[in-house]
């Protein structure tokens, strides 16, 4: 199993409204934003926001 395999297999237990990006999407992420030095929440936000269209490109975010 690849390792965003095993992250898809993480269950989602958010309700069904507002769920814009899936679970697996949203963890891995966090994981690289973390590897580039992310210490918060704000980071993670930041570090989306900057990479969002290669993010896009690589893992099909519409």
């Amino acid at each position: 199993m690849k390792n965003i395999d095993a992250l898809k297999e993480i269950k989602d237990e958010r309700k069904y409204n507002g769920k814009e990006y899936q679970l697996w999407q949203i963890i891995l992420f966090s994981i690289f934003a973390i590897a580039s030095n992310a210490k918060t929440y704000s980071d993670v936000q930041r570090f989306v926001e900057y990479n969002f269209n290669d993010l896009g490109e690589i893992f099909g975010l519409t």
